[in-house]
């Protein structure tokens, strides 16, 4: 697998792992982390307090609220050692859509404050291995806006951005 998948999928595997530790400053109600396949799965009855964690842009549904698009990328290369890759920078981008702006600016600031490192591993085998953890770097937030007609229509109207930086040691 290449790096920039790895990246995305160790992001993905963070975020869950953060959303859904009983033990973390959720306490004992965790969200109950849903993937792509469960958004599109009109049969699902989500258990409650749940998100959908995707990992490509769609446009949100009122009734599959609260979500959260991950966006990797732009990409940069800075000089670090010649011929590796070592010294890519990634911004990551957390798209966060929720029902109200309370659960917006809640699940917004719980990752802010919380992500601190993402431990980036290697999924080309079966069980992914470790290869280094990463400190976040750069971290923003701010409301997103959409344009009036859009955000009348409810699912937009409620958006925040998270992002961050990770400079990749290979």
């Amino acid at each position: 697998m290449l790096l920039f998948r790895n990246v995305e999928q160790s992001v993905r595997d963070a975020l869950a792992a953060r959303l859904t530790d009983p033990t973390g400053p959720l306490g004992d109600n965790p969200y109950n982390v849903y993937a792509e396949d469960d958004f599109w799965n009109e049969k699902l009855s989500p258990a409650f307090p749940y998100l959908f964690l995707m990992g490509y842009r769609v446009a949100p549904r009122q009734t599959r609220l609260p979500m959260i698009l991950l966006d990797v990328g732009p990409k940069a290369q800075s000089y670090y050692e010649t011929g590796t890759r070592a010294g890519t920078y990634v911004n990551v981008t957390l798209h966060i859509f929720a029902r109200t702006r309370g659960e917006r600016d809640d699940l917004a600031a719980y990752l802010y404050e919380t992500l601190t490192a993402i431990p980036i591993k290697d999924y080309t085998s079966d069980t992914p291995a470790l290869r280094y953890t990463v400190p976040v770097e750069g971290k923003w937030s701010a409301h997103g806006s959409v344009g009036e007609d859009l955000g009348q229509e409810g699912s937009l109207s409620n958006w925040e951005v998270v992002s961050f930086g990770l400079q990749l040691l290979d």
